[in-house]
Formats: structure tokens, C-alpha cells, sequence
């Protein structure tokens, strides 16, 4: 599931490539991210994986590389190098033409355990839709993911007094999402804040999780549990409500942040268990997944602010199986040559989004009249917004 723009990894699979050889240890000792990273390989990785799980000896690279046709001989060097940079496939000898290859002893243990059951119960396994007097069904847990994942979304752009916790207040400044400096020392959006604004409700939730761990390293926290506790939320049902005491401590703290985000529901801080959202599945689906199911599923909103590809109808069209949040609702925009601006939509968050680089004049019930003016030009620059984000 890569995404594209930023030097920082901006895929879970550029992002475990950075890790440690004694943190791939750590991270191949879980099932399910095993199957995850499985999941994310290319497809002649996959098959390579396939052909050594079975098998406790090495293997000769001169095999391995007869398994598929000369005209592929190059996807397959670059499957293996993936593969080899992940520490899932070890070298028995250096020699680029000769020698060996094995799969790493400790995500070959945990893939088959995925694969093939086995091994101790995990948290998927102790799921129930009987254990709570009132289940929440999944039209609740859309409506709630929507409402605390809008609520980030707002507080970046100021539209609501929604105050947001200290540590998602941290990532967001951390990751430079957003910039201090501002009258009483407030905190604004940043130009790479407004884009990130711009992308689709997947690719805002995979990079937060990344600039997630990013700011738990540099507070000298292990984030290997992190990351099995947010792989292992991916596999879970939504519906189903998991209990609190099969959660370590660890685990119990990273919910907390999870219920902020709207990946997890939890009725309070003392209720025994919890539920996941359809936000937590962006971890479960591979890339070749990303860009169809998930993006359905999660009812993702275009990448541009408005869509220009059709004539303006004066409503916003909402997706008949929208949760109720901005995600669903899609709107088009006019900009006239005396830098009059109509925006057809009747969402708060793109009203406030508009806001940042437009002087809003009128409010309708579903259209927003603005002017780009200097002043709102001014102000969009000093955020590092360019003039073709918002149509980008």
C-alpha cells in the first residue's frame, strides 16, 4: 500500500524496511504481521515465499532463479532483494551468482502459524457479538469512526473548538501537519498539513499511523508492539467486541489513541470491551487491494478538494451508504475570472478548507459563495499553500 510524494517512507512496506535487524526479530514473532507483510510483497516475492516455506533446508539461487522464464529473470532479482531488505529471505553465502537462500527461520515459524493455524490464541480468536447487552452494529461504528476521524480533520483546519489529545496534538506538530508560531503561541496547518487535508481517508489514516511510530522512536518507546497491536486491530470484526483483558498494558494505552482516531470503539475507559472500526481494516488489505476494495469499503473521498470533472448540479451528492461524515460527500466548484468562487458542497470540513486561500461571503444550505482576495492569498502563502493544491 505505497503512496506517493515525501521523501519519508509513505507505505507500511518502505517504512518496515527501515527497521533493524534485531526489530525484524521482534516484528516476524506475530502471526498476523507476518501475513500482513506477506501480503504486501510483489507477486514473484510472494511465490518465492510460497516455494521455502515448507522446506527447513536452503535452497541454491541458480534453483530459485529457474522458477520463472528468462524474460523475468529481473523481477525476480528485485523480489529478492525486497525480500532480503525485509530479512524475510537470508543469504547463506554473499556471492550475488552462488550459494543460498533461506527464509528467516522466525517469520517462516509465524507465517505457517498464519497460514495453517496453531500456535497461542489471538485476539481475533475471542471475539463475540453476544458478550455486550447493547452490540454496537456496524452503521453505529461507521457513524462513530467518521465523527473522531473529522474531528482531527477540523482541528487542523480550526473550524471546531474540538480540543484533541496531547499526543495527537504532538504527532501532528511533530510530523509537521501542523506549525506553532501563531498569535498566542496557537498552532496552524502547514503547507503539508492542507495536502494531506486533500487525500482520501485511507491514505490520511496509513500516513498518521506512520507518523504515529515516527514520534513514539523519538521518545525512545519500542514500537514493535505498537505495530502488532495495530496489525493484529486489521484482523479483528466489525461488529464483534474483543475484551480488555487479553490486552497488555502496552496495548490497553495504544487503544486509547486508537478510539481518538476512530480505528477502535470502547463505551468507556472502564468498559471491558471493545470494538473496531471499518478504519482498522486499512492494514489488512495488501496493495493490489488498496486501490479498489479499500478505498469502497472506507467510502474514501476524491483526492482534490472539489471535483471538477462535471458541470456543477448546485447539491453535493452524498454516497447512499455515507456514515453521515464529510468522507462521503462530494462537491464541484467554479472559480470565475473576477476570482469569484462557487463551491457546491455542504460540508463544514471543505467550507473550513476553502476558508484557508478564500474570503467566504455568502453561506447557502448546499453552496458557498467566496472571493480569492489579496488578503486571502497572503494568508495562504505565509501557510506554504501553492495556488494549485486545492485543484491538484
Amino acid at each position: 500500500m505505497c503512496l506517493e510524494g515525501g521523501s519519508r517512507p509513505s507505505c507500511i512496506f518502505d517504512y518496515l524496511k527501515t527497521l533493524s535487524v534485531n526489530e525484524f526479530d521482534e516484528l516476524y514473532n506475530h502471526p498476523p504481521t507476518c501475513l500482513i507483510v506477506f501480503r504486501e510483497l510483489k507477486e514473484h516475492a510472494q511465490h518465492v515465499v510460497l516455494r521455502l516455506l515448507l522446506l527447513d533446508q536452503a535452497i541454491p539461487k541458480s534453483i530459485i532463479s529457474g522458477w520463472v522464464p528468462k524474460g523475468s529473470q529481473d523481477l525476480m532479482k528485485s523480489s529478492c532483494r525486497d525480500l532480503l531488505d525485509l530479512y524475510i529471505l537470508q543469504s547463506i553465502d554473499s556471492n550475488s551468482a552462488r550459494g543460498s537462500f533461506r527464509l528467516n527461520k522466525k517469520f517462516q515459524e509465524n507465517m505457517k502459524i498464519s497460514l495453517l493455524g496453531g500456535g497461542k490464541p489471538l485476539l481475533s480468536d475471542f471475539g463475540s457479538i453476544t458478550a455486550e447487552k447493547r452490540p454496537k452494529d456496524a452503521e453505529f461504528l461507521d457513524n462513530y469512526a467518521s465523527e473522531r476521524w473529522d474531528t482531527i480533520l477540523h482541528f487542523m483546519v480550526g473550524s471546531k473548538t474540538d480540543e484533541v489529545s496531547s499526543v495527537v496534538k504532538d504527532v501532528l506538530l511533530k510530523s509537521e501537519l501542523m506549525k506553532s508560531g501563531g498569535p498566542g503561541d496557537s498552532i496552524g496547518i502547514s503547507q503539508a498539513g492542507f495536502q494531506f487535508l486533500l487525500m482520501d481517508r485511507p491514505t490520511q489514516i496509513l500516513r498518521f499511523i506512520l507518523h504515529y511510530f515516527d514520534y513514539l522512536k523519538a521518545q525512545g518507546i519500542s514500537i514493535m508492539e505498537t505495530i502488532h497491536f495495530v496489525f493484529q486491530l486489521s484482523f479483528l470484526t466489525v461488529g464483534k467486541s474483543y475484551p480488555i483483558d487479553q490486552l497488555t498494558d502496552t496495548e490497553r494505552a495504544m487503544l486509547l489513541i486508537m478510539r481518538e482516531l476512530g480505528l477502535a470503539y470502547q463505551r468507556k475507559r472502564a468498559a471491558p470491551r471493545f470494538y473496531v472500526t471499518k478504519l482498522a481494516l486499512s492494514f489488512a488489505l495488501g496493495s493490489k487491494a488498496s486501490s479498489t476494495v479499500l478505498h469502497s469499503v472506507l467510502e474514501a473521498e476524491p483526492d482534490s478538494l472539489f471535483s471538477t470533472a462535471r458541470l456543477p448540479t448546485g447539491i453535493s451528492l452524498r454516497s447512499s451508504t455515507d456514515g453521515g461524515g464529510d468522507a462521503g460527500d462530494i462537491g464541484y466548484i467554479v472559480v470565475e475570472t473576477n476570482f469569484r468562487v462557487y463551491a457546491y458542497t455542504d460540508s463544514v470540513l471543505k467550507t473550513s478548507l476553502l476558508s484557508l486561500f478564500c474570503k467566504i461571503r455568502i453561506r447557502f444550505p448546499n453552496m458557498i459563495v467566496a472571493d480569492i482576495t489579496r488578503e486571502s492569498v497572503r494568508e495562504a502563502l505565509l501557510r506554504g499553500i501553492s495556488s494549485q493544491q486545492p485543484f491538484s
